[in-house]
């Protein structure tokens, strides 16, 4: 570890739009000396083969160890800590924060999440407060979240957008199946129950869009099944069709 020229702490990442970043960050930096510390519930096929990987387990005590070993990096390593937290123990390394989501930075209500992931929420907040300091900088993906790190924790950020290549497609001739598609998880603050409040607002004023939500019904019966029941009793044209692997949302935008 002594010689790592970069080193990238994920161990909370392991699916979603994150786990897609994760990977196209492990693949493009697979011509640097890298280690890292990746979630096991990550996918193999996520990792670069140069990188030395330890794997950490879901778990408060494996975490707590991983922060543990960021102390041992050097001055002259390169650590970005890609789950939105700085290191908990401090680290001799040029700290970088990947940040993203806003949970745990904007002062947002968290009555509507379950009890014990309120109190996670509230413990990370916590803990980006308190451990920032003048050596982190932030990375971020858009001017939004740049003037909200400002805004809340009085830094600046680099606003440095990056992602996967998305391969060349000819949209020419496809044929539009769907009006508007909404990719996105089921948690709270992704506003699911407000974009289908809109839709029965378009419905009131004569209007019937079709829209497709990525919601999956063993992940999130209770939102499947109140957005079912208004699309039944409002008479709306939305579907849900579970998640999708990359492919498939790619083919879904280029239909709608």
């Amino acid at each position: 570890m002594l010689d790592m020229k970069l080193f990238i702490h994920a161990p909370n990442v392991h699916q979603g739009g994150g786990a897609v970043l994760l990977k196209s960050l492990l693949e493009s930096s697979s011509t640097i000396t890298l280690g890292a510390q990746l979630d096991e519930r990550l996918p193999t096929s996520c990792q670069s083969s140069s990188a030395e990987i330890s794997r950490v387990r879901p778990k408060p005590w494996s975490r707590l160890r991983a922060e543990w070993r960021l102390r041992k990096l050097t001055a002259r390593d390169k650590l970005i800590c890609f789950g939105n937290l700085p290191p908990l123990f401090g680290s001799p390394a040029d700290v970088f924060v990947f940040i993203q989501n806003r949970l745990l930075i904007e002062n947002s209500s968290l009555d509507q999440y379950p009890l014990r992931t309120r109190l996670r929420l509230i413990m990370e907040r916590c803990w980006v407060r308190f451990r920032v300091t003048k050596r982190i900088k932030f990375i971020v993906q858009t001017p939004s979240m740049a003037r909200l790190v400002l805004e809340t924790l009085g830094a600046n950020a680099w606003i440095l957008p990056f992602g996967p290549a998305m391969p060349q497609v000819d949209v020419k001739g496809n044929v539009k199946t769907v009006d508007f598609v909404y990719v996105a998880s089921g948690e709270p603050h992704k506003n699911h129950r407000r974009l289908v409040e809109a839709w029965c607002i378009l419905r009131e004023n004569g209007l019937r869009p079709s829209l497709v939500l990525t919601i999956s019904t063993e992940n999130e019966p209770q939102l499947a099944e109140w957005i079912r029941a208004q699309a039944e009793q409002r008479d709306l044209h939305i579907e849900l069709w579970g998640r999708q692997d990359r492919s498939q949302i790619q083919d879904l935008y280029l239909h709608s």
